[in-house]
């Protein structure tokens, strides 16, 4: 259920997984719950100077599992505030306070000398976002996000940063970093996390498309090159020829190879 006006808008979501069902034509993160959310936004739209608008909003989502009779094992609540500017860049600031209890349990830094969290424990912290986005229009842009906070039963500080340069008319460049450091008290472990992925999109001409993405994780201990051409020989048909290459980056010895063809075809009757 959702309510939009020029200043105000929301939403109301339930949510209801059941154990035993299995999605053949989509990705389900988790089975076997019941959510209920719900977003509020007021918009104030300045007559004059820098900004266009600004936005203030709260979401909050609560999460029970049906096996266990119902038991509420996740709640997640945000405060937060987005500032749009007449030159399209954006900010924002948000305030996060979760509530986690572990079924199962959690090692959190995947370390394997680090002591797990124990299933049945609860754990309540609170962290704070910024982030910062300059105009999509130019020809490059990039998005930086900084997160600060409790993890559990310790700390955690996030860096992302996207990067995007546009070789108009042929060529999208990118790469996006994403570094985690996370600090847990005695024996559950520290861990730094670090994500790149560079990625390279050509544009042929109209219907054949090239583009690859590499991806570099220190925490996986893998590098991983996806490489895909793309040729849309009618609307909305197209014929994929991907490249998958993986490789240990510890030992530099390669996990997993494979060339795959893929064919899709729309039947307009």
């Amino acid at each position: 259920m959702r309510y939009n006006t020029r200043t105000w808008n929301g939403f109301a979501d339930l949510t209801y997984i059941d154990t035993e069902f299995v999605s053949d034509l989509g990705f389900i993160p988790r089975n076997d719950i019941f959510r209920m959310a719900a977003r509020l936004g007021y918009t104030i739209w300045p007559q004059n100077g820098a900004f266009i608008a600004h936005t203030f909003d709260s979401f909050q989502s609560y999460t029970h599992v049906i096996s266990r009779d119902y038991q509420q094992t996740d709640i997640f609540r945000n405060y937060g505030y987005e500032g749009r500017l007449k030159n399209l860049t954006q900010i924002e600031f948000s305030y996060n306070q979760r509530y986690t209890f572990l079924v199962d349990e959690f090692n959190p830094s995947r370390k394997d000398d680090a002591r797990a969290l124990e299933a049945g424990t609860d754990y309540t912290y609170d962290s704070a976002r910024f982030q910062y986005r300059s105009n999509p229009q130019e020809l490059f842009s990039f998005t930086t996000q900084l997160d600060l906070g409790e993890f559990f039963n310790g700390s955690r500080y996030s860096l992302e940063h996207r990067m995007t340069l546009r070789i108009q008319p042929k060529v999208n460049l990118g790469f996006n970093t994403n570094f985690d450091h996370i600090a847990l008290p005695e024996d559950y472990g520290m861990a730094n996390i670090l994500l790149l992925s560079p990625r390279i999109e050509y544009t042929f001409n109209r219907s054949v498309f090239w583009s690859t993405l590499i991806q570099y994780s220190n925490q996986r201990d893998n590098l991983g090159i996806n490489s895909r051409l793309q040729w849309r020989f009618a609307p909305l048909s197209d014929l994929f020829l991907v490249y998958n290459d993986n490789y240990f980056t510890t030992t530099w010895g390669p996990r997993g190879r494979s060339i795959n063809l893929k064919l899709t075809y729309w039947l307009n009757i």
